[in-house]
């Protein structure tokens, strides 16, 4: 009696082990997820201020120019290239102003100026002479830009002489 109590406990622990591992173990199977990003090439540019100042046309600026600079940033994405900064024409378009000249206006009347890529002041800077900037990464790059109120200017006293210029990145 022994014996079959023995062989029936055995079979018994043999079904259940056979029967438990696959009970608990359904079955898995592996796959793999691609995840993936692209970067966008992109650039900002800055919105600065070029302040020329009193402009004094019977003493100081009768023959000096009157120069000035002032840095504007660009922001761009890393590994960019084929980064051009130009300016565009000037926003006021009185008689006599004509491009690539610029003018300030202040209540009809104006005074021409000019923007240049270097600091000779040889090089105009516009869309159609857009200058290549280094750099192009997340690392903000400054550029100068210099400016020239040429002397001898007949200007008339005024409220503030204003322009505005567009700056267009081309990346």
């Amino acid at each position: 009696m022994r014996t079959i109590r023995t062989a029936v406990a055995i079979a018994l622990m043999a079904a259940l082990l056979w029967v438990v591992p696959n009970a608990v173990s359904a079955g898995s199977s592996t796959g793999t997820l691609t995840v993936t990003a692209s970067v966008a090439q992109n650039c900002i540019v800055s919105s600065p201020t070029l302040a020329f100042g009193a402009y004094d046309p019977v003493v100081a600026n009768l023959s000096a120019n009157d120069d000035q600079s002032t840095t504007i940033v660009l922001t761009c994405t890393k590994g960019a290239s084929g980064i051009t900064l130009g300016f565009g024409n000037s926003a006021n378009a009185p008689a006599g102003c004509t491009a690539p000249q610029r003018c300030l206006v202040s209540s009809g009347h104006y005074m021409n100026y000019q923007l240049y890529s270097d600091s000779g002041r040889s090089s105009v800077w516009t869309t159609a002479i857009a200058e290549t900037v280094s750099g192009g990464v997340t690392t903000p790059t400054n550029v100068t830009i210099y400016g020239r109120i040429p002397s001898g200017q007949d200007a008339s006293i005024g409220a503030a002489y204003t322009d505005s210029v567009t700056a267009t990145v081309n990346f």
